[in-house]
C-alpha cells in the first residue's frame, strides 16, 4: 500500500487548531524502532483504552522493495479501516471485531 505522508515542523498555533478538530479518544502509544536486516520497523504499543493492541509498520523506499518478515509479525491490517487512527480513537480495542495479533507477546519480549 502506498500513501502520501508529510512530516514537517508545525507552528504551535496551527497544531492547537488541528487538535481542536479532534473527536473521540486521544490515542496514547509508545513507539519502538526495531531494526531487522537493512529495514526498520516502527512498532506502536498502545496504552489506555487501546491497551493490548500492538501495530507494526515498515516504510520502504519503493513499493517493490524486498524486506525480511519477522516471525513475530501478526495479521496483515494494512488498509483495514478498523486500524486507522481516526477509528481507533472512536472505539475501544476490547470490542470483539478488533484483532489482536497473537504474536504480540513475542514481540514485546524483544522490545
Amino acid at each position: 500500500m502506498v500513501r502520501a505522508e508529510f512530516e514537517y515542523p508545525l507552528p504551535l498555533g496551527e497544531a492547537e487548531e488541528l487538535m481542536a478538530l479532534g473527536t473521540g479518544l486521544a490515542l496514547s502509544k509508545r513507539r519502538h524502532i526495531v531494526p531487522i536486516g537493512p529495514s526498520r520497523w516502527e512498532v506502536d504499543v498502545f496504552e489506555g483504552p487501546q491497551a493490548g493492541l500492538v501495530l507494526a509498520e515498515i516504510e520502504l523506499p519503493m513499493p517493490t522493495a524486498v524486506f525480511d518478515i519477522p516471525d513475530w509479525l501478526g495479521n496483515e491490517v494494512t488498509g483495514d479501516p478498523r486500524y486507522y487512527n481516526s477509528n481507533l480513537a472512536a472505539r475501544r480495542v476490547g470490542q470483539p471485531d478488533l484483532l489482536r495479533p497473537a504474536q504480540a507477546a513475542r514481540l514485546l519480549e524483544l522490545l
